[in-house]
């Protein structure tokens, strides 16, 4: 069963459609998207997943058409986009077509081409903090991050039982796990298709998702030399499916603060798809199991809130020659602040040398997100508590 929850995206979605005449909301499969577009008041929903609407618009994108209607699942049909194009071009008036999709649009050539400066894309992310918990909208990764809002405990359940509406309310480990093992299932052999130019290797895809998590579970950097180490595949064949896994949003590139691409590392897009991949029910077990979930945690927390909030913020990580790590940076409007997750409360100086550092160097703020339950104020950095993220 889907959880409904209020979606913080909806103020930002409004208020795009306001301006743009074509509004595109892009997500992986299952994050909410069709739920949140069905109950738009003043449009008509349309779905390609329907077989016969999708010959429709694959025969005649044109017929399909019509002012303020939502076109969900719109990769399916790649020529409704020119039709769109064509009928935005005879009467730009703002919010009149909404486009869906579980790929991204602007990484597909012939889709890009036709919604260049026509269209605006919002991305969905799986449930947040907030969102699971019914609190407003905050953007805690400003200067003003405030006290936490959920407990400890709440927070770690939040952790481990990831933010996808149909799966993280399931309380039984073996149903949550049947669902995500469907779910990735569908992904490698069904979704792959649509996000690849080429013929697909699911096996490849699968074997790359769990090369990320378990070089994550190890305490590790999973860029794509570690990746090619794991999956013993081509570099061109594994950097083509690591794309579409990117344009697919289940995983997300996150590059190194300074350096070349060959540092970029891959993250998942939820802590469930985490947990599935190691076929692990829980992130108590392991220091290092958990500190990749609150890194997942943070960088979707952080990317949703960004988006949602409607601020605008380049991400990052850093990691020192000595295997220091800041987590996540964010780099925006003149700003650069920097988090780093710590399992102790507070942590031994060396372990946050690389951070004042790094801080003194660009001029930035360091927070230091740990298990401890209060705010600590340092000379170099805040200690603060994890669930201040929410």
């Amino acid at each position: 069963m889907t959880h409904k929850r209020e979606r913080h995206i909806l103020k930002q979605l409004k208020k795009t459609l306001s301006f743009w005449p074509v509004v595109c909301v892009v997500g992986a499969r299952q994050v909410g998207k069709s739920t949140l577009l069905r109950g738009l008041p003043g449009y008509k929903y349309k779905s390609l997943d329907d077989d016969a609407l999708r010959a429709l618009a694959v025969s005649s994108p044109k017929s399909i058409l019509q002012d303020r209607c939502i076109i969900d699942e719109a990769q399916k049909a790649p020529d409704i986009f020119d039709a769109v194009k064509l009928s935005v071009d005879e009467a730009k008036r703002p919010g009149r077509y909404l486009l869906t999709g579980s790929v991204r649009f602007s990484k597909r050539t012939l889709i890009r081409e036709s919604l260049t400066g026509r269209a605006k894309t919002l991305q969905l992310f799986p449930f947040t903090g907030a969102e699971i918990f019914s609190l407003p909208l905050a953007y805690r990764f400003g200067a003003k991050t405030g006290e936490p809002r959920v407990s400890r405990g709440e927070f770690l359940k939040q952790v481990a039982s990831g933010g996808m509406p149909a799966a993280f309310a399931i309380r039984s480990a073996s149903e949550r796990a049947s669902y995500w093992s469907a779910l990735i299932e569908s992904y490698v052999h069904r979704d792959l298709l649509m996000a690849m130019v080429g013929r697909p290797d699911p096996r490849l895809a699968l074997a790359i998702l769990k090369a990320v998590a378990e070089v994550l579970a190890m305490g590790e950097q999973p860029t794509l030399s570690r990746i090619l180490k794991k999956t013993m595949g081509s570099r061109t064949k594994v950097v083509r499916h690591i794309d579409a896994l990117v344009d697919m949003m289940i995983l997300c590139r996150l590059p190194h603060w300074g350096s070349s691409s060959a540092k970029d590392v891959y993250i998942p897009f939820d802590t469930g798809l985490f947990l599935a991949l190691l076929r692990v029910t829980g992130i108590d077990h392991d220091k290092a199991v958990m500190r990749a979930a609150l890194r997942i945690t943070l960088l979707k927390e952080a990317q949703a809130q960004i988006q949602y909030a409607g601020q605008e913020q380049d991400l990052y990580y850093a990691e020192s020659p000595s295997g220091e790590t800041l987590d996540l940076i964010l780099d925006g409007k003149g700003s650069k602040r920097a988090y780093q997750l710590s399992i102790e409360a507070v942590p031994h100086a060396y372990a946050t040398r690389y951070a004042e550092s790094w801080a003194t160097a660009e001029k930035g703020v360091v927070t230091i997100l740990s298990s401890t339950a209060e705010t600590v104020r340092t000379r170099g950095a805040d200690i603060r508590p994890w669930e201040t993220m929410v």
